[in-house]
């Protein structure tokens, strides 16, 4: 359970992304987990005040999550992407992957389509970029699940993908018009 990351015996062991990180998933995740959403985030900062004595350090990128790790320096590291535990789960039977209840969130990458005379063929490429084959190809390729549920999770993420109804998106657009402020207030938070 997310609730989890708030155990005193974790304290100063937890990595969490930095303000921007994962495009704001987690601060949206801690304002789910009080019963706010994206236009009233105000229940992550509440949440983040519990949650902040067993911050250890702040992730700024994949790399720097999986170092932490690694090295000892936290036990655990939130919002790792499959890939990425699957690149160190071999070094070792301590290292678990878990998708905490009662959600994960989930994050895409996203295409910006602009108009203009390439706009058609633009069209054309998001529509084979997201097509079942594609997605399935990709999600093996660079260790992520696919964006389309009708494509196949790879074989490799299977035990570790969670299921579908566990899965939650927040409004991209709200999100998007929000996060430098989130960003912003998150990471002074996590400085005091």
């Amino acid at each position: 359970d997310w609730k989890d990351l708030q155990d005193p015996r974790l304290k100063g062991k937890v990595a969490v992304p930095h303000g921007s990180g994962y495009g704001g998933k987690f601060i949206l995740l801690q304002s789910w987990l009080g019963g706010g959403d994206e236009k009233n985030i105000e229940p992550a900062f509440t949440n983040l005040n519990t949650l902040k004595p067993n911050v250890g350090l702040v992730s700024k990128s994949d790399p720097e999550s999986i170092k932490m790790l690694t090295t000892g320096e936290v036990d655990v590291a939130t919002m790792m992407p499959v890939g990425n535990f699957l690149q160190i789960k071999e070094r070792g039977s301590e290292y678990k992957f878990v998708a905490p209840t009662p959600y994960v969130p989930v994050n895409f990458n996203n295409f910006v389509l602009l108009k203009g005379p390439n706009t058609p063929a633009a069209i054309k490429f998001m529509n084979f970029a997201l097509s079942p084959a594609a997605q399935t190809a990709l999600a093996d390729k660079v260790g992520v699940l696919p964006a389309n549920p009708k494509a196949a999770t790879p074989a490799s993420m299977q035990p570790y993908a969670p299921a579908g109804m566990k899965m939650r998106a927040g409004n991209e657009a709200v999100i998007a018009d929000a996060l430098p402020a989130w960003a912003n207030r998150w990471n002074a938070a996590l400085q005091k």
